[in-house]
């Protein structure tokens, strides 16, 4: 878990330092007297959800957010404190607690987990039933939020990642420490669902006595909680005996037998913002390649231990699939021209054909990246930052599927 720690705030005149400098005094929170209650902070999270550093907890939450209401009504019977939307169309569960217990701060965790679970069974009519009770009939959920994404593509990617638990918790107080729970621990038994779970400290100060200072905190926050591999094995003897297993790496990408674990999309994407040549904009750029081959059936996937590989089905023997280029955790995207021409040439027999895909594909990179292509290791590899495709993955993936396609139809007969 990551903790941060803020110092007190001061205000201070432009010209005159030491004469204006003044310590702001904290607001207690929910005590005798207190203007600050659970009440006031669903208020302020209703009125200005943008005061929550939800991007912090999650990257690939995207533009601004919204709110979908207060009070929301769950199947369980309880009620959700406040709801939001955000622009990349992840819904966000916020519970406010201002701590007078231990015991209160886990029962707390176990409460927003179980309204995860009954959001993960909503669909987009229930999502934009709920904009439409918040903001009135005026406005469609999409045209509010995403009017330049195609409509049909903002359903699915609202829908998708609702189905796929990709739902962001948020525990809002005061006080929160390091004693507060160990979230890794709490969560950790629900490998199915890829919510992010974090506690967020609003520190409140009086400015003047008629405005308050606000200091968001993400004081802990849970690791990536990695999707489990589910495993059916059937025996026609036998009931279906049904696995969920969640591998648990160490530091160096090993699994307790020694073997090296490969990544999945959300390790892949935690360790791509970390990087030092990643980042949020490569974060990005990622999505939306993986959205994009999630929707073609000419470029295949695999998981690798720094990285996924985008690669075809050999046209020549189904059982095969061939290397074409490299996505690495490290924030770029890259080619070893070798690995795609050796195949032609050796199995194909068509030694001309090998070196004009190589070109061919060095010339895609080109394009894609203009002049910031880099060529390593005596002119084999060649390679561009991700965040250099921001707006073209389309592209993209378009011209490579294009690349593939032609290649497919000057391949040899097929292998019996």
């Amino acid at each position: 878990m990551d903790m941060t720690r803020t110092g007190t705030p001061y205000l201070v005149g432009k010209d005159d330092i030491r004469g204006s400098l003044k310590p702001l005094k904290r607001m207690p929170l929910d005590r005798t007297g207190s203007e600050i209650t659970e009440k006031w902070l669903q208020e302020l999270i209703d009125e200005a959800p943008n005061v929550l550093p939800v991007s912090q907890v999650y990257a690939r939450v995207a533009g601004d957010l919204h709110s979908m209401g207060r009070e929301i009504a769950t199947a369980g019977g309880g009620s959700i404190d406040n709801l939001l939307i955000s622009g990349s169309g992840h819904l966000i569960v916020v519970e406010t607690k201002l701590w007078r217990n231990h015991q209160a701060r886990r029962e707390v965790v176990a409460q927003i987990i179980e309204y995860a679970q009954d959001v993960r069974d909503w669909d987009y009519e229930k999502v934009e039933k709920l904009w439409c009770d918040r903001h009135g009939q005026g406005q469609t959920l999409h045209a509010a939020i995403a009017a330049d994404v195609d409509e049909a593509e903002w359903v699915d990617r609202v829908n998708n990642q609702v189905a796929a638990g990709e739902i962001i918790l948020l525990i809002v107080g005061d006080g929160i420490d390091s004693r507060a729970e160990n979230l890794a621990e709490t969560v950790g038994g629900r490998p199915d669902m890829m919510f992010r779970l974090a506690l967020v400290e609003l520190r409140v100060y009086s400015a003047d006595g008629r405005k308050y200072l606000i200091i968001p905190s993400t004081m802990a926050r849970t690791a990536e909680i990695q999707r489990a591999t589910v495993r059916v094995i059937f025996d026609s003897n036998h009931r279906p005996d049904v696995r969920v297993e969640a591998p648990r790496p160490d530091a160096e990408g090993r699994a307790a037998s020694g073997n090296r674990v490969s990544l999945d999309a959300t390790q892949f994407l935690s360790q791509l913002e970390e990087h030092k040549n990643g980042g949020i904009d490569s974060v990005r750029v990622v999505e939306e390649l993986l959205r994009l081959l999630d929707r073609q059936e000419v470029l295949i996937v695999e998981w690798q231990t720094a990285g996924f590989s985008i690669r075809f089905l050999d046209p020549i023997s189904s059982s095969r699939i061939l290397p074409l280029v490299v996505v690495s955790a490290k924030g770029r995207i890259y080619a070893h021209l070798p690995n795609v021409g050796n195949p032609i040439r050796k199995r194909w027999d068509n030694p001309t054909l090998a070196p004009r895909l190589e070109s061919e594909l060095a010339g895609l990179f080109e394009e894609w990246g203009e002049n910031q292509v880099r060529i390593t290791r005596k002119d084999k590899e060649i390679e561009l930052p991700l965040a250099v495709l921001t707006g073209k993955e389309r592209r993209v993936i378009g011209s490579l599927c294009d690349f593939v396609t032609r290649l497919q139809k000057q391949a040899p007969p097929l292998d019996e």
